[in-house]
């Protein structure tokens, strides 16, 4: 993995009115559900590419939820699905975009739930959402800049003839517009929650909401 770029948010605000965790407290949890988070979005990534080949009649020959070399192409994956069958041209664009779908919905469930203040106030419980919405973040946007011929988004365009820079940049633009805003979405979660933390430690004086996500270009 290559660490491609960063999304910052600053910004004054008060903190949840349940503090319930200590900053390091909750920097442990985060580090702890890294790991189960990444296996659940390669899950629902692959799963997702499988839900739809089967939808369209087509048969699941593998579903690989582990990294290695594709044996046709010697390529490294996270993950992959194999199928056997016939896709028309929309249905292959279906599959190969289905992990996107997925995030989609995913994000936008999120993004209404903390737009609208009905996430837990529960620190841990708050912090486990944003850790998973973070994973369908990262999952939806890392494509944005994907350049290699294997990737699902790069087929899905060669599939359209869209085989310059200049073709697949008004597609680019508006992933990463998608990607910008539910990104903000996902920082102002973990602000409210580490300015309810710092709210405690501080005896109530509220700190600026200062984060930095990492997008990860990986290789699904």
């Amino acid at each position: 993995m290559a660490l491609s770029f960063a999304l910052c948010l600053a910004a004054p605000g008060e903190g949840r009115a349940d503090d319930d965790a200590s900053t390091g407290a909750l920097v442990a949890t985060g580090l702890a559900l890294a790991v189960p988070s990444y296996w659940l979005g390669l899950t629902v990534h692959e799963g997702s590419h499988a839900l739809a080949a089967k939808a369209f009649g087509a048969e699941v020959t593998e579903l690989r939820l582990w990294p290695g070399r594709h044996p046709r192409t010697n390529t490294f994956f996270f993950g992959w699905v194999s199928y056997r069958g016939n896709l028309s041209k929309g249905e292959k664009t279906v599959f190969f975009l289905a992990p996107k779908i997925a995030d989609l919905v995913l994000l936008s469930t999120f993004v209404t739930l903390q737009a609208t203040g009905t996430l837990p106030d529960n620190d841990y419980a708050a912090l486990t959402i944003a850790v998973f919405a973070t994973g369908s973040w990262v999952d939806f946007s890392k494509d944005i800049i994907a350049f290699r011929p294997a990737n699902d988004v790069m087929r899905v365009h060669a599939m359209y003839g869209n085989d310059t820079e200049l073709d697949r940049l008004p597609w680019r633009l508006l992933h990463a517009g998608v990607s910008a805003a539910a990104g903000y979405f996902i920082v102002r979660e973990y602000a409210d929650i580490f300015d309810s933390s710092d709210a405690e430690q501080t005896a109530g004086v509220s700190l600026p909401r200062t984060f930095m996500l990492p997008l990860w270009d990986a290789r699904f």
